[in-house]
């Protein structure tokens, strides 16, 4: 429907040529992609999609006014960061309406990587003390309620986070075996719910599907994820909360309701643990 639309606004006013902005970037896992478009007298929109079929099958919708540039960003999914860290360039397919006709161009170009710091004012100040091998939360038995019907509430009884190598390892337990699914064929579980600085943004929570999301995009990569009677883990590779800021350590809590007005059972209710990647002083 999007690329309908933006394929027949630019036919109606006359679409320019629009161009990547060499060179593409790397920046902890984020690809940003420059696109500008050419100004002409009788351009009036560039508009179109770009794809990176090394990343994914998916593409990013952009219009653009004459003369204008604009920075598209993509998130690398986890399974291939590693491979793309080491390549030097980028092949991309830039899809447009030039004069009525639809033009696909496919062309390799120059990435460069660099580090940059998470961003501060999303990211939580993590308190002091010692990196964080191993942490349990015990729960009361009977304490699960919501306040709105949930698909499922689950009564949780153990939450542990554990060093695993370069990654955390988040583990909840309930009275409840895992056994149902939604319309989707996913997982109906307890989650883990990771806050962000402010209130007001939208918490990451991990699913029963394994997918990490919340606030900055809609759907993260999925994690590894094991269900075994009524327990559920995932393991966060350090380098994916990394990139969004949390590159000292994060705050979470397991949750029976799976989301940030009903969490349901929640674990500890008293507040969230506190992971750290390092020592913090």
């Amino acid at each position: 429907m999007l690329r309908s639309l933006l394929l027949g606004l630019v036919a109606a006013v006359g679409g320019g040529p629009a161009s990547i902005v060499v060179p593409i970037e790397d920046q902890n896992g984020i690809v940003y992609v420059t696109v500008r478009c050419q100004g002409a007298p009788n351009t009036a929109v560039c508009a179109g999609r770009i794809g990176l079929p090394q990343l994914d099958e998916t593409t990013t919708a952009f219009t653009i006014a004459p003369g204008a540039s604009k920075k598209l960003q993509s998130f690398i999914p986890g399974p291939v960061h590693s491979r793309v860290a080491k390549l030097k360039a980028l092949t991309a397919v830039l899809t447009q309406m030039v004069d009525g006709q639809e033009q696909t161009k496919t062309t390799s170009y120059r990435l460069v990587h660099s580090a940059q710091d998470g961003p501060t004012s999303d990211a939580l100040q993590i308190s002091a003390g010692p990196a964080t091998r191993y942490q349990a939360v015990r729960d009361s038995r009977g304490d699960a309620h919501s306040g709105s019907p949930l698909p499922q509430v689950f009564d949780i009884v153990l939450a542990t986070a554990k060093r695993q190598g370069d990654a955390a390892v988040l583990t909840v337990s309930s009275t409840t075996p895992i056994t149902q699914h939604d319309g989707y064929g996913n997982p109906i579980a307890p989650c883990v719910e990771i806050p962000w600085a402010s209130a007001s943004q939208t918490p990451m929570f991990l699913f029963g599907n394994g997918q990490l999301a919340g606030y900055t995009q809609s759907y993260w990569p999925k994690l590894k994820t094991s269900i075994h009677g009524a327990t559920i883990s995932w393991t966060i590779p350090r380098s994916l909360l990394a990139r969004k800021g949390f590159t000292k350590g994060f705050l979470w809590r397991a949750t029976g309701g799976c989301d940030q007005q009903n969490l349901g059972d929640r674990a500890p209710n008293s507040g969230f643990k506190t992971f750290r990647w390092v020592m913090v002083g």
